[in-house]
């Protein structure tokens, strides 16, 4: 039985269950309901440029020809989507002790030794993390625990965008 998928495309699946675009469109009340308790990406506030525009292109290029884009290379090759909701400062953690090579001295999967968020919990448990996210301190804590050497510099207050 064929079924029309979310794509408006006969799906070229004869068997019941998911359709070949992994969405069958099967509309029930508990489906829409989580629909609506959720989102899909956020729209970037007006005044912010994106990164993949023209004008973003551009800042890009002009920083890369000033010499100012060399840890981009070594940080967009180790670029890793934070697994919770919380853990933002866990995945840039991790990705910057990769692109440093920072050895962990601990296995991450396989015979792979290899930072990720779910390694660093030296200062608080991933649990707690996971609920409130971290402070500055905490961010600083593990890095300091991975051996990493912190100068913390409190943010002038003054700056604005």
């Amino acid at each position: 039985m064929r079924k029309q998928c979310h794509f408006n495309e006969t799906c070229g699946s004869d068997v019941e269950g998911p359709c070949c675009h992994k969405k069958w469109n099967q509309s029930s009340v508990s489906e829409s309901l989580e629909q609506t308790k959720s989102f899909y990406q956020r729209p970037l506030p007006d005044h912010l440029i994106s990164f993949s525009s023209s004008e973003g292109k551009f800042l890009f290029r002009q920083a890369l020809e000033a010499g100012h884009m060399e840890a981009f290379f070594r940080l967009s090759e180790q670029f890793s989507t934070q697994q919770e909701p919380a853990f933002c400062a866990l995945a840039t953690l991790s990705m910057c002790l990769n692109a440093m090579k920072i050895d962990p001295n601990r296995v991450w999967k396989g015979p792979w030794r290899w930072y990720s968020d779910e390694m660093l919990d030296c200062c608080i448990s991933l649990e707690i993390i996971k609920e409130k996210g971290l402070t500055i301190k905490e961010f600083i804590c593990l890095a300091r625990c991975e051996g990493i050497k912190v100068d913390s510099k409190p943010a002038d207050t003054g700056f604005s965008f």
